[in-house]
């Protein structure tokens, strides 16, 4: 809001009490052609919003001058091919501690999709690697994930070498 003020200030000479409709337009005019994101321009009038609805409740302003608009893009993440997946899976060599545990955290990833949050929660309980399942709890949920045979055997050499 304070760099809203500011533009109100060098564009209209005015307060963000007095800004109108157009004044919120332009400045979301303003930020695309300064290249923020539409949801940059979202959240501004996402803040724009509870701000003016706070000066109507305390009776600053006499109406809001926030102006309704679309959502923003979602942007979604690009897919691997399989020959990137085969790459990245081949990075961490397994010649150290730290390639042993970056190997079997990257299996672990792609084999379960659990989230990184709850990979790095993970203790060696939660494996059972003769059978190939993964109990993973989180958000007051608890799964039982199996495991494909790479990860068993990342996770096997990892447990073996390293812990």
């Amino acid at each position: 809001m304070s760099q809203f003020a500011s533009y109100l200030t060098e564009r209209y000479e005015t307060e963000l009490a007095q800004a109108k409709p157009e004044m919120i337009r332009g400045y979301m005019d303003h930020m695309l052609a300064q290249g923020k994101s539409a949801a940059s321009v979202t959240r501004f009038l996402a803040s724009a919003k509870c701000f003016y609805n706070y000066l109507v409740s305390s009776g600053a302003v006499a109406e809001s001058p926030v102006i309704t608009a679309g959502r923003a893009e979602r942007k979604y993440p690009e897919i691997l091919t399989n020959k990137e997946v085969e790459l990245f899976l081949e990075q961490p060599q397994c010649v150290d501690d730290k390639g042993y545990r970056d190997h079997a955290m990257l299996e672990l990833l792609y084999a379960t999709g659990i989230r990184v949050s709850e990979l790095i929660s993970l203790d060696l309980q939660d494996l059972n690697l003769p059978a190939g399942i993964l109990r993973c709890a989180s958000r007051g949920k608890e799964r039982i994930i199996p495991l494909y045979k790479t990860a068993v055997k990342a996770l096997q050499d990892y447990v073996k070498n390293v812990r």
